[in-house]
């Protein structure tokens, strides 16, 4: 796998449709799957095959696809846990430092994976957008979204966030249930 993930196939692409309640969802590559082979995060197109540039999916270049982890992280969401984690993280040195490094990674994965569709540069006009951290945010001390964390902690395991989401779901990053099988055709 490289680091945008594997080649989405029309498999993955209606999957991912489904899971995400979007019928035009267009992965890029699918960065992680559960063990039921279903995406479970994807990295996403920055830019269409017409050439189009989607400013969305470039701040967010990430998505969290798996509906058991979206239902469990937003109700850590909906329990203050975005408050707790950052409160933690902006006590704790090291953890600061590591998310520091986090947001750099995310920079240059996106910048990386920008290159990679675009088949050249970054103009002037567009800098700003890169110039931002986790979730599009301006002052990496602040956390946006546990969802966006987490997806990064997948391709990043040094994402502080992404890992005390993990601890705070006890490790169950998967469903018992294989609840996207409904989903095969």
């Amino acid at each position: 796998m490289n680091i945008w993930g594997d080649t989405a196939t029309d498999e993955d692409r209606r999957v991912t449709g489904c899971q995400i309640n979007r019928k035009n969802a267009d992965p890029y590559g699918i960065i992680h799957r559960c063990p039921w082979n279903f995406p479970v995060a994807v990295s996403q197109k920055i830019i269409d095959s017409d050439g189009n540039l989607h400013y969305g999916n470039l701040s967010n270049p990430l998505w969290l696809t798996c509906p058991y982890l979206n239902y469990e992280i937003h109700e850590l969401e909906n329990e203050g846990m975005i408050r707790a984690v950052n409160e933690f993280i902006l006590t704790d040195r090291e953890a600061m430092e590591r998310m520091q490094d986090a947001h750099a990674h995310f920079y240059y994965y996106r910048k990386h994976l920008y290159r990679h569709q675009s088949g050249g540069g970054i103009s002037d006009s567009l800098i700003e957008n890169f110039n931002v951290g986790i979730g599009g945010i301006s002052d990496t001390r602040f956390i946006k979204c546990l969802h966006l964390h987490f997806a990064h902690y997948l391709v990043y395991k040094q994402n502080v966030a992404g890992k005390i989401v993990e601890e705070l779901l006890n490790k169950k990053i998967y469903c018992k249930d294989g609840r996207c099988l409904c989903l095969k055709d």
